[in-house]
């Protein structure tokens, strides 16, 4: 059998998750599939993935009025062996009450027209990785008296969870011909059953908490449009780094919002800083325009290589920066903190080095470019190996070390800093190739990308005077302070690690509307998708319930001081929507843990993408 979007699956995507209670009692993961989305039938709480055809079945069901159905079917050009699959899964158990517990899944399989020769592919899939992404676990139970057709059977799954665990995933699958329904799913550590959560609607009393309690902001182009804005100054009080966050990657309102607040807080306090989700090296000619002018915004976005900040909104932030700049003694920097891309800063680092009398240097500059661009040529060919970039990782090493000791040797510049900075993007460029081809799972990749965000940030903020602010920009899924351990976060946890109180996350999220995502069906990014309406046991249910048309809540403070919003602190899930269309747009939160505040705009539109850059 071959499974391999089944290992990727069930991996932690750290961008996309949020996040889970740390008790019994607590934990909702919707195990009989009572609860749907009523736009694809999806299963609330579970991730949906594979090209199965996967739904909820409010037809056949083991008890109450639901299943979980995977129906697959094999094709043309499927082999005997391999076969179209499907699987739905989750990881809402914190990892403290799993670690040294022997656990047991347990649940009711219906099974129809299953071919016997896949019969190892009905059942439950766990899989774990230790914090360097390494599997500590990956089992597919054996389920071989699953084939034809079975009337429900009790199907259980049994596994030890070291302390090396980081992360931990399982659910149903089938990957095989036929059609298995899922149901009355249980699961037990060390014999004592963890209870499902029950969501309920919000109520008039939790209604009323929420109208009392959501600070109104007022329309935009209304005069005082920044009154209520002074609320949210108070509260991040003196903080130093503020984390912006968007629930998508394409939705207008959040982009100009946070247009609205980046020029509130620049007028109001000390801004010397603002950064975006966006390459690093690339993210210099950005700067070169808003503080000396040169290029054009247009040339800035496009130059930046996400297709996500291409779009009018981010040109007009771009040009006000500028302006800004122009009309104020207090200037402020435009600074990327992502690390995915080396070219731009390879060419910074080798412009530099050619303009050095260092011969040695020299000849370890052209070394770690050779071997760099050994491994992009590799990629594009689709024959690079692990050696290869190994090759490049000490090589970047080795350099980096050369260039430390010479800026040590002789007097430091800002300019040198910035080299030895480039240094760093090369080296964690490499290694998140590295991580790709050695096969680690995506939560590998995402962990240490957020990390070295965090750093790049960490380096930011070494750069700028103390008493100046730093406004940066991301998806939620990056903002978020929530940790799952020590070294298990996102780059906010890692952020929220370092400066403590001096970081502020303020999440955002929406109601209904479209966004803009790259779309599968599509083969490109459309600006059409369309956001799934609020169910019962989202966040934006309540926000919607309390009609709420765009406002802030200061989460962290309000729980800790109000019995009355005890009712927060319980698992709800979230609009989480990365680059990729897709409808699976929810997942669980636990707001004072992941935000400090989150601000809500109900209804949306696209992002206004501006067209491919024009080739040349």
């Amino acid at each position: 059998m071959c499974y391999p979007f089944i290992s990727q699956c069930l991996s932690v995507i750290i961008l996309l998750l949020c996040f889970v209670s740390q008790g019994f009692g607590q934990i909702s993961f919707n195990s009989s599939f009572e609860r749907y989305e009523r736009t694809h039938f999806h299963p609330t709480l579970w991730r949906v993935e594979g090209p199965s055809d996967i739904s909820v079945d409010t037809v056949i069901a083991h008890s109450g009025k639901t299943s979980l159905k995977i129906s697959t079917v094999r094709t043309g050009k499927d082999s005997a062996k391999e076969y179209r699959g499907g699987t739905v899964s989750t990881d809402a158990i914190p990892m403290s009450l799993l670690r040294n517990k022997r656990c047991r899944i347990s649940g009711y399989v219906k099974v129809k027209d299953v071919l016997a020769e896949s019969t190892r592919s009905v059942g439950f899939i766990v899989s774990m990785h230790d914090t360097r992404g390494r599997s500590c676990l990956h089992r597919l139970t054996d389920s071989s008296i699953f084939h034809g057709t079975r009337d429900w059977t009790l199907h259980t799954a049994e596994f030890f969870v070291p302390d090396s665990a980081a992360t931990l995933s399982w659910g149903p699958l089938f990957s095989g011909n036929g059609t298995v329904w899922y149901d009355d799913i249980r699961i037990e550590i060390d014999g004592k059953e963890l209870k499902d959560l029950k969501l309920e609607a919000p109520t008039k009393r939790q209604i009323t908490w929420l109208q009392n309690n959501v600070v109104a902001l007022n329309d935009g182009n209304a005069t005082n449009r920044n009154a209520n804005l002074a609320a949210l100054k108070k509260e991040i009080g003196t903080a130093k780094i503020i984390g912006l966050g968007e629930a998508t990657h394409g939705t207008s309102e959040f982009f100009t919002m946070k247009h609205r607040l980046l020029e509130y807080l620049a007028n109001e306090t000390n801004v010397g800083v603002f950064a975006m989700e966006a390459y690093m090296p690339e993210a210099y000619k950005v700067n070169d325009y808003v503080l000396h002018g040169k290029g054009t915004p247009e040339d800035c976005v496009y130059g930046m290589k996400f297709w996500t900040w291409r779009n009018e909104e981010v040109v007009n932030l771009i040009k006000w920066m500028k302006t800004y700049n122009e009309t104020h003694t207090k200037k402020i920097r435009f600074e990327g903190f992502d690390m995915q891309s080396f070219e731009q800063a390879l060419e910074n680092i080798r412009a530099f080095v050619q303009l050095q009398s260092d011969s040695a240097l020299k000849s370890e500059c052209d070394t770690l470019s050779k071997s760099v661009e050994i491994v992009e040529t590799a990629m594009q060919q689709g024959t690079i190996t692990a050696p290869l970039v190994a090759a490049a990782i000490q090589n970047a090493q080795t350099f980096s070390a050369r260039f430390s000791s010479a800026i040590s040797a002789n007097k430091p510049s800002p300019e040198k800093e910035r080299i030895l900075q480039d240094c760093r993007i090369v080296l964690q460029a490499m290694t998140i190739i590295s991580l790709d081809v050695a096969q680690q799972p995506p939560s590998a990749t995402s962990l240490y990308r957020d990390s070295c965000m965090a750093e790049n940030i960490r380096w930011i903020a070494s750069q700028t005077n103390p008493d100046e602010r730093i406004v940066l920009w991301a998806h939620n899924g990056h903002i978020t302070k929530y940790r799952q351990s020590k070294v298990t976060a996102g780059m906010g946890g890692f952020l929220d690690n370092m400066f403590g109180k001096n970081y502020y996350a303020l999440g955002f999220s929406c109601g209904n509307g479209s966004y803009t995502a790259y779309n599968f069906d599509s083969n490109k990014v459309v600006r059409n998708n369309t956001l799934i309406e609020p169910y019962t046991g989202t966040v934006e249910e309540y926000f919607r319930a309390a009609g709420v048309s765009s406002g802030i809540l200061f989460t962290k403070r309000i729980t800790r001081q109000s019995p009355l919003a005890q009712w927060l602190t319980t698992p709800f899930e979230m609009r989480a929507v990365g680059s990729v269309a897709g409808n699976q747009q929810f997942y669980t939160c636990i707001l004072p843990e992941s935000y400090d505040a989150l601000l809500y705009i109900d209804s949306t539109i696209s992002s206004k993408l501006l067209p491919p850059k024009p080739k040349k």
